[in-house]
This record gives C-alpha cells, structure tokens and sequence, in this order.
C-alpha cells in the first residue's frame, strides 16, 4: 500500500492494550482490527488522491513542534510588551489613531505579535482540517454501521435496543443539585450571574453526555447529525485540542491571556508530560474522595467547631477604606487592614480553607496566638494539633503518596508493555528466552518481523471482511468461522513453524533409529531361530544314521 500510514492514535491505543498474556492481546487486536482497518483505509484513500496530504501526515510530528516553537516565541513577545502594548488589538489601534508620533520599535512588535499570532492560528487550523479529514469519515463509517447492523438485525430478530431509558439520571441529578446550589446562594448572596452561567455550561455537557449515551443507535438523520458532531467534538482528544487551541489563538488577538493556554499543547507532544497527566487522570476519583473529605472535615468539624468555639479567635483580615478629607474632591482614601470576627460558619470555612491550603495544614495563620492561663489554652492546643495531624500531615501526604503511586505504577506499567512488545511475540506469546532456547537458525527478530507479524495477520483479518464469503476456501471459512465466534483456535500458541519442523525431523529420527532397532533385532532373531532348526536336523539326522547303523548290524549277525 503505496504512501501509508497508520494514525497514531489508533497505533497507540493497540499498544496499550497490548499486555503479556497473548490470548487477551490477541482478543484486543480482534477487536481492535475494524478501527484499524477503516483508519487505513481513509489513509490509503486520501494518500492517493493528495499528495500534500500525504507529505502533511508524513511530517505531522515535525509541523506540530514547529507550531508549539511559535507558541512560545508569541508567548515571549507578549511576556516582554509594555502593559499598553500587550493587547494585540488594542496595540494595533493606538498605532492607527496615533499615526503622527509612531515608534518604530512599537510597531515591530506588534507586526511580530501579528505574523506569529497568524502563523500559529494557520497552524492550528491545518492540523484541525488534517485530522478532520481522518477522523469524520471513520465516526461517520462507525455510526452508518451501527445503523446497518441494527436494520439487518431486526430482519432476523424481532426487536433492537436503540435507546438507553436510564442514560438521564445524572443529568436530572446535576440539575437538581444545581437548582438547588443556586437557590441557597440567591437567599444568601448577591446574584452572580457568572456562577449561574457556570453551572449551566455544566449542565449542558453532562445533559450533552447523558443524550448521546440514550441514543445507543440514531434511529433518524436528525439524531444521526448529532451523534456525528457530538463523537467528533468528545471522542477524537487530539482533533478536539487542535479545535481549542485554534480558538484560543484566535481569541488572544483581544485577550491575550488565551495565548498562555496554547503553551499547554506540549501535554500533546511530550510522552513524560502525558505520563503525569495520566497518572493523576487515572487517580482521579480517590483524589476527588480526598478532597471531598479534606473540605468535608474543614466545613463540618473545624469550621463549625471553631465558630462556636473560638470564633472570637479567628479573625479575618478586611480592608478598611478611610476617607479623611471627605469634603476634598482630589483627597486619597487611606487603605488599612483590620481583623475582624467571622460573621458566619461559611466566612470561617472560606478562610480556613484558604489557609491551611497555602500553610501546608498549619493552624498558625488561622486563629490568633494562643496564650497560657486563657480558659481556652488546652482546648486550643487540642484543635490545633488534631487540625494538624489530619489536615496538614495525614491528608496531604495521603494526597502526595497517590499521585507519585499512581505515577510510578504508570512508569512501571510502560516499561512492562514496552518490554513485553520487545521480547515477546504479539501473536504466540512466545517469549525471546523461550524461543533461543530451541536453537533455531531463525532469530527472534526475525520470527516477529516476519513468520509472525501483526500487520500480516490485520491484513489477513481485512481481507477476510472484504471477501465473498461463498468465494471462501476451507482454511478462510475455518477461521471466519473462528473470528465470529470470537475463537483463538486458529492462532498459533507458543509455537511456530520453525519449532514444529524441528520437532518433526526430530522426531522422525526417533523413529529411523527405532526402525534400524526393530530391524536389527529381527534379524538376529531370524538368524537365531535358522540355527535352532539346522541344530534339530543335524540332531535328527544323527539318530535317522545310527537307526541305520543299527540296522545294519543286525543284518550282518543275521547273515553270519
């Protein structure tokens, strides 16, 4: 296949999967096999109808590091400008209106801002548009298939599911939580639209979530659109990203503070940087837990406890404006800071919250400093060390050891996979010591690359899916046969070619030499049996010539 090339994505996500157990790998490739087979051929298709395409996905790692090189240098730029300089737009409009005194230097940065700002946006769009091209007819293929499978199911069937009656629940749950949550804030607080909008924007992509999950298959074209755009948005990372990044390169032109969010595209680029960002995915849910329990015991032990205890002891910093010429128009408000007491439980979980985050669990910058002969001395001593223990050593190390656990398992976890691609075969599970241990001319390198190659055997598996099944002969409809039922009997197991034809002239040696040994003793005892038989004729012709001897004697008397 002239020009191809298997998307990295796909090629990556075999390989996680892959793990040392050769059934369970070679289950994962079954099925695995048709994303892999309609990556390449949208691959083929589209490498041979444009040869930019083709050069573009050849040297996609390259344009992608020179895109985050501009990154960094527009960064820069932006870093190094004045404050009235830092606004591209902004910057290009002073200059416009201020035409009569131009500084030169001025106008070269904000020409610099502008062409790296460009070619990054560029960039990002080609990249976009390139994995746009693969990606949307693979999900678009997937969805139709769905739909196709569903049809010829209910010709054979009575019935299909195509819809998911429990998928709403968390949505029904995040809008009643979220209801409720606005409505303790409203009898409490002053409006805040932005927190309002906030939980919307939330409610909205897990409402998102929950309909595509109820649409297991589109059953009109209505919902066939929307699970495309909704697969294409959600379920392709790298397209999704390039989308984002596009967007924010786009914005920063009027805010620039988006240019500093493309800086976070090395999270695609770097393999360590995945690693770690992986690893605290994977812990995601315990960290959560933590942290839930970290806010639960500030609010509901040391807040609500501290609040009734010593409330008159934790006081909170506030800004005092004083204004001492009021009847001044050009008079400067003097600004001092004062403590006062927390009003209510909520200022002083806000504050101890707060605190123990950036004094790493101390309670000495939450309360005021506590003094011996005061009626709360001991008590006070008993609150801070229980706050300490808990908050600022059990917690937070519980909350250090998971992330640097999970990272190290993810490390470990690596170098497994990567070990076992190495020197173990995909298709046998066949391992390199095993393997030299037979003293076959072969070498392992060989065996994998060549008597047993994966991408023979996904060429194999897509060649039997394009195939007439009436043009099959007996081995193709044994092993259609065996993929349907999701059998591995047709796969070779700890074993290949090279061991059997070694075991087979060994064996046929075996029997040679037992042959020659069979041979050999019918022969000696033939030739002994031969002289058994000559031994009882030399015996019976020596009794027949003294029977004739005696007879001749007696004739001889007789005649005398």
């Amino acid at each position: 296949m002239h020009g191809l090339n298997l998307n990295c994505a796909i090629y990556l996500k075999l390989l996680i999967k892959y793990n040392s157990c050769c059934v369970r790998s070679n289950m994962e490739l079954l099925k695995t096999v048709d994303d892999i087979i309609s990556e390449m051929e949208c691959v083929y298709a589209l490498a041979e109808t444009s040869r930019s395409f083709q050069m573009f996905n050849s040297k996609l790692t390259s344009i992608n590091m020179a895109v985050y090189a501009l990154v960094v240098l527009l960064n820069m730029n932006v870093v190094f400008s004045p404050r009235r300089m830092i606004v591209p737009w902004d910057s290009l409009m002073n200059l416009i209106n201020e035409s009569a005194s131009i500084d030169v230097y001025e106008v070269l940065k904000v020409i610099l801002t502008y062409v790296l700002g460009g070619l990054v946006l560029s960039g990002y769009l080609a990249l976009s548009i390139h994995q746009s091209k693969l990606a949307v007819p693979i999900l678009i293929n997937n969805v139709d298939a769905a739909m196709r499978a569903r049809d010829n199911a209910i010709t054979k069937t009575s019935e299909v599911e195509s819809k998911d009656m429990d998928a709403f629940q968390p949505a029904v749950l995040c809008a009643a939580a979220s209801f409720i949550l606005c409505f303790i804030h409203v009898i409490n607080f002053a409006i805040n639209p932005y927190l309002y909008l906030s939980l919307i924007c939330i409610h909205f992509l897990v409402t998102t979530r929950c309909y595509r999950n109820y649409i297991l298959i589109p059953t009109d074209p209505f919902e066939r659109k929307l699970c495309i755009t909704y697969d294409i948005l959600f379920t392709r990372s790298f397209l999704r990203n390039q989308i984002v990044l596009a967007a924010c390169a786009l914005i920063g032109f009027k805010f620039p503070e988006f240019f500093s969010l493309m800086l976070l595209d090395i999270v695609n680029i770097s393999p360590v940087i995945m690693d770690v960002i992986r690893s605290i995915m994977s812990s995601g849910s315990s960290l959560g837990w933590v942290m839930y329990m970290f806010i639960v015991t500030n609010v509901v032990i040391y807040a609500s406890w501290g609040f009734v205890y010593f409330s008159d002891q934790i006081l909170i910093p506030h800004l005092k404006v004083d204004d001492l010429n009021s009847t001044d128009s050009n008079a400067v408000p003097v600004v001092t800071t004062e403590k006062v007491e927390c009003n209510t439980i909520y200022d002083c979980f806000v504050y101890i919250f707060y605190q123990s985050l950036s004094e790493g669990g101390s309670a000495k910058a939450i309360f005021q400093l506590n003094i011996p002969g005061l009626q709360t001395y001991l008590p006070r001593i008993a609150f801070d060390s229980f706050f300490f223990i808990w908050v600022g050593i059990v917690l937070m190390n519980v909350i250090t050891g998971l992330m640097v656990d999970t990272f190290s398992a993810t490390r470990e976890e690596k170098a497994d996979r990567e070990n076992t691609w190495t020197n173990e075969c995909f298709i046998c599970g066949l391992g390199r010591d095993d393997y030299e241990s037979h003293g076959l001319p072969v070498s392992f390198e060989t065996h994998t690359t060549k008597d047993h190659d994966l991408w023979m055997y996904v060429y194999y598996l897509a060649y039997l899916k394009r195939k007439d099944p009436t043009k099959f002969n007996g081995i193709e409809s044994f092993v259609k046969d065996q993929i349907d039922k999701e059998a591995l009997d047709w796969l070779p197991f700890l074993s290949c070619f090279a061991i059997q034809d070694k075991k087979g002239g060994a064996e046929v040696d075996a029997s040679n030499a037992e042959t020659a040994t069979l041979h050999d003793g019918s022969a000696n005892e033939s030739s002994s049996v031969t002289l058994a038989k000559l031994n009882s004729k030399v015996e019976d012709l020596a009794l027949a010539l003294e029977e004739v001897r005696a007879l001749l004697l007696e004739r001889n008397q007789v005649m005398t």
